[in-house]
């Protein structure tokens, strides 16, 4: 929190480390120093209830009261992490040198996994693969496809996309 937001008497969750998924601790604010970094607090929860100490401005969180609603948007937040899919440019940059070097320059790749090229392109891997793969058409006619097993493309996981055979 900003020194100038803290105000003296008032109940504030607090973390010794400074770090996502860290226990908060109930401490109130005694005084402000005169320098803007620093809070003097005694701690109302255990461990060490009622010890004074200085602490940063940085490790007061939130009030008090406010805590749930921080913790659950942290709680969120990992959520969401976790469910997004992990970049890897090593990934990328093998897809598009396989895809240069067999002669489909046009084709690039993103981080994820997914390729892009002209539909036509992939239909005909497709079919010297003998497969039958989806395929989802953008407006400009280039095709989407992920190459992860289990993972598709952005394009792919709305309702618009095409079976191409």
């Amino acid at each position: 929190m900003q020194h100038s937001q803290i105000e003296v008497g008032r109940k504030y969750a607090m973390r010794v480390k400074v770090s996502a998924g860290q226990p908060l601790l109930q401490v109130q604010v005694l005084e402000k120093t005169g320098r803007g970094s620093q809070v003097k607090v005694r701690r109302l929860s255990e461990p060490h209830s009622g010890l004074e100490e200085y602490v940063k401005t940085r490790q007061l969180i939130v009030p008090w009261g406010e805590r749930q609603t921080f913790l659950r948007d942290e709680e969120w937040a990992r959520a969401f992490d976790e469910a997004r899919p992990r970049r890897n440019q090593a990934l990328a940059g093998a897809i598009e040198t396989v895809m240069y070097s067999t002669g489909y320059n046009d084709a690039s790749a993103d981080d994820d996994g997914t390729i892009h090229m002209r539909a036509e392109e992939l239909r005909e891997i497709a079919r010297l693969a003998g497969l039958r793969i989806p395929v989802t058409l953008d407006t400009d006619s280039t095709a989407s496809r992920s190459l992860i097993p289990g993972r598709r493309s952005p394009s792919e996981r709305s309702d618009a996309g095409f079976v191409l055979s």
